[in-house]
């Protein structure tokens, strides 16, 4: 799996490599670890100040959440989107 080669190829770098990560995951149909990569990397560009980034990466996870139906990770997401608007 394309995901998998990636996370040991990156290993000592994961932060710098996870919206691809994310990307392949959700090619490989594990959504789940999909969302989970998007939503670090959205908390990492919202440290950074990167707002649209940020913003772009939360709406792309919060329509993960709705695909692997989690209404919890989907309120969360809805609220970390909530925070970067205000």
């Amino acid at each position: 799996m394309v995901a998998a080669a990636h996370e040991r190829e990156f290993s000592d770098s994961l932060d710098d490599h996870l919206e691809l990560l994310a990307f392949y995951h959700a090619r490989g149909g594990e959504f789940q670890r999909a969302l989970e990569y998007l939503e670090r990397a959205a908390h990492r560009a919202t440290s950074l100040g990167a707002r649209t980034q940020a913003a772009d990466l939360w709406t792309r996870a919060a329509g993960l959440a709705v695909k692997v139906e989690d209404p919890a990770a989907r309120a969360r997401i809805e609220q970390r989107l909530v925070e970067l608007s205000a």
